[in-house]
């Protein structure tokens, strides 16, 4: 039998497959001369499914490597199962409660869009911003996700939550807050830090006993933490220990800069028995009785008072101890060095009595020593 040669391209389905008796008998078709056939369209190259595995095997096709890794890239093992994989949140997805940094992407009327640089935008309200915060195109803000915007795609955030819950996230002891005085209770004051709320007793209002702690309602203070429950979003606060670390820049620096012997202006604080505490800018030096005058002093309220404005001169500075002393008189002239001056022998001078029998204090404050007989008249 003659071999038989491949038929003209043609649509396989007018193609018919010869019945075994023609195919066994011959027919006069196949002994006739072949009618010439038109050229045949080539066609691409096919690979059955062992060939492919043979080729990623050996790797003779590197280019085919590639695009099958790019093919399946992204592609979780779910998927490949036949599972819904988009369905599934992805690890990284922001969720109610997350503090969440961007930037600034667009600034209109009401609202702040915000990018957060992964295909997901938040919106906030320009009611949520302070009058003290101001943010332009780019610039970086932290908000918070109170939750998510279906139907727009956008995320539902906060700017006041967001600084609420950064103060009670770096919340502890210790920690000096700012805060508006809102009200006052009969325990002592109520205030405002960023909508979380704060207590202040009475006793921790300020380093000196304040008649009207009420004077201070509307003021924005700094205060120390002291106690805070991140449930109830409450903090108790000392505004008195703040103060006093103030003062105590304020001393150290003074006694940097103060010098034994300057003549300073200071402010009477109060009085004991053994003379009074003056203020000289904010530090505190003791004026002793023995210095307030250049006579005889019975009790401190007999030369000063509460509240008055001296001017005193330092005459001794304790630096380990952080003690200054004062003196009053020296701080005028010793009238015993012109003593000679005014008052000679056999002079007249007006004096009042302090003991009928031994001292006498002239106009000008020195005391002068009587004889003890009958004086004339």
């Amino acid at each position: 039998m003659e071999p038989t040669s491949n038929p003209p391209a043609s649509n396989p389905e007018s193609q018919s497959t010869p019945s075994p008796a023609e195919q066994g008998n011959g027919s006069p078709a196949q002994h006739a001369a072949p009618a010439p056939r038109p050229e045949a369209v080539p066609q691409p190259p096919r690979f059955n499914a062992s060939d492919l595995a043979a080729s990623i095997a050996n790797d003779q096709d590197a280019s085919l490597d590639k695009e099958l890794d790019a093919a399946m890239a992204g592609i979780s093992s779910t998927a490949v199962e036949g599972g819904s994989a988009a369905a599934a949140p992805s690890a990284g997805e922001p969720k109610v409660g997350d503090l969440l940094k961007g930037r600034v992407a667009n600034i209109g009327s009401e609202d702040i869009l915000i990018d957060f640089g992964t295909k997901m935008l938040g919106v906030v309200s320009k009611m949520e911003i302070d009058k003290h915060e101001t943010y332009k195109i780019g610039d970086s803000i932290e908000v918070l996700v109170i939750g998510a915007d279906d139907l727009g795609g956008l995320l539902k955030v906060s700017r006041k939550q967001a600084k609420q819950a950064s103060i009670m996230k770096n919340m502890h002891v210790g920690l000096v807050v700012e805060g508006k005085v809102s009200g006052m209770n009969k325990g002592g004051l109520e205030v405002d830090i960023e909508g979380i709320r704060g207590f202040i007793p009475a006793s921790q209002v300020d380093i000196h006993f304040v008649k009207d702690i009420s004077d201070l309602i509307g003021q924005t203070i700094h205060a120390e933490v002291g106690k805070f429950d991140l449930e109830e979003k409450s903090v108790v606060l000392s505004r008195r220990k703040v103060l006093q670390r103030e003062a105590e820049v304020t001393r150290d620096k003074q006694f940097d800069e103060l010098q034994v012997g300057e003549v300073k202006r200071g402010k009477v604080k109060n009085l004991a028995e053994y003379g009074a505490f003056v203020d000289i800018g904010g530090v505190d030096g003791l004026l002793h009785i023995s210095d307030m005058s250049w006579g005889r002093v019975n009790k401190p309220e007999d030369v000063v008072k509460v509240g008055d404005e001296i001017e005193v001169k330092i005459t001794k500075i304790n630096k380990e101890k952080k003690k200054i002393s004062l003196s009053l008189k020296q701080a005028t002239p010793n009238p015993w060095l012109s003593a000679t001056e005014k008052y000679t022998i056999g002079s007249r001078s007006a004096a009042v009595l302090f003991d009928f029998r031994t001292s006498a204090r002239s106009s000008n404050w020195s005391r002068v020593l009587m004889h003890c007989s009958p004086s004339a008249n």
